[in-house]
């Protein structure tokens, strides 16, 4: 053997379990010891083997970024959030307006004369007070009246009573009845009899209009009861108006008012030609008793043609 070479502890044995390993410097180098013990080098290379896969752990846990360690919430959020197209499909279809065709607006064809542009617009007229007056409505039907001859004084104030009621049956153009109270009927002072009647007028825009109508009124009321032929002296006629009121505390107000009374007496009463009544200016043969402030400068207003 030769000094430096190598020698197989399987083959060279010594004592005792004795290995000669080798020399160094001229000298043996003897190992005391047992027997050595084989390992099996299936184990060896399952240790190999975990040992490596444990290196492989470490160094992917190491190297791993914080992204790719967060969960992946890409599932939920798409399903958390649907798409603009998907949130409109789901809207209940009561909900969603139906699409109407637009209205076709045709323009005028005539264009507007520059008289008719420059006209200054005109207040509509009220609908409670027409501006014309209405076509004369038949009188009612009264019932028969018997002849003076045939009735006693106190029967006449009755049958009076009874006539006038019947002569303002109905109501006025507001729909008011025409008759603001029972006919008042008594003895008077001056002898004969008295007949003192209340009516709601009609309401229109003009002050002259709401005149000539009462007027009108009058005189056919008037006619009426003298034509009987009973013992009737006087009569009065009040005309019960829309107007203005003047409170004791608070200032004015709009309500009914007194607006006009006239009266006949029966000794005038038998110079007039009724059968020519509507050429007379009945305001020159009655009694004006009363005639509200306002409606006299209306009246005056609208004759001068301030109105």
């Amino acid at each position: 053997m030769h000094e430096g070479s190598v020698i197989d502890p399987s083959r060279v044995t010594g004592e005792e379990g004795t290995v000669i390993v080798g020399k160094a410097r001229n000298r043996p180098v003897v190992v005391r010891g047992s027997a050595p013990v084989r390992v099996p080098r299936a184990l060896a290379i399952v240790g190999l083997a975990v040992v490596a896969v444990l290196l492989l752990a470490a160094c992917s846990s190491g190297s791993e970024s914080p992204a790719a360690a967060a969960p992946d919430v890409s599932a939920t959020a798409d399903t958390a959030a649907p798409t603009l197209e998907e949130a409109t499909a789901t809207v209940a279809p009561s909900l969603v307006p139906e699409a109407t065709e637009t209205p076709v607006v045709t323009a005028p064809t005539t264009v507007p004369t520059q008289e008719s542009a420059d006209a200054t617009p005109q207040p509509p007229k009220s609908a409670s007070a027409p501006e014309l007056a209405p076509e004369p409505t038949p009188p009612p039907e009264l019932s028969p009246i018997p002849p003076v001859s045939e009735v006693t004084y106190d029967q006449q104030k009755e049958l009076l009573s009874t006539l006038v009621n019947e002569w303002y049956s109905g109501q006025n153009n507001l729909e008011i009845p025409r008759l603001k109270l029972p006919p008042d009927v008594r003895d008077n002072r001056r002898g004969g009899i008295l007949i003192h009647i209340e009516i709601n007028g009609d309401e229109y825009d003009s002050y002259t209009l709401r005149k000539a109508e009462l007027d009108r009124l009058m005189r056919d009321t008037y006619e009426v009861i003298y034509g009987t032929g009973y013992e009737v002296t006087e009569v009065a006629i009040t005309a019960i108006m829309n107007g203005t009121i003047r409170k004791v505390v608070g200032g004015i107000a709009e309500g009914r008012i007194q607006a006009f009374r006239s009266r006949l007496r029966g000794d005038a009463a038998a110079t007039v030609d009724w059968a020519n009544k509507e050429a007379i200016d009945f305001n020159e043969i009655w009694d004006t008793v009363l005639l509200n402030v306002i409606w006299k400068r209306e009246l005056e207003a609208e004759a001068g043609g301030g109105n």
